[in-house]
């Protein structure tokens, strides 16, 4: 899996597995943390 961030922003998830999961977590502002599922794209196989 490799995330490509941008000026301090996610940008792009990749991976080559296509049941791979990224998870973003944050703080939810009550004293807890959030859990969101991002998207990955799957890597493709070079010939």
């Amino acid at each position: 899996m490799a995330v490509l961030f941008t000026d301090g922003g996610l940008t792009e998830a990749v991976s080559r597995r296509p049941d791979a999961r990224l998870y973003r977590v944050e703080p939810d502002g009550r004293g807890g943390a959030e859990e969101r599922a991002v998207a990955c794209r799957p890597l493709r196989a070079v010939p």
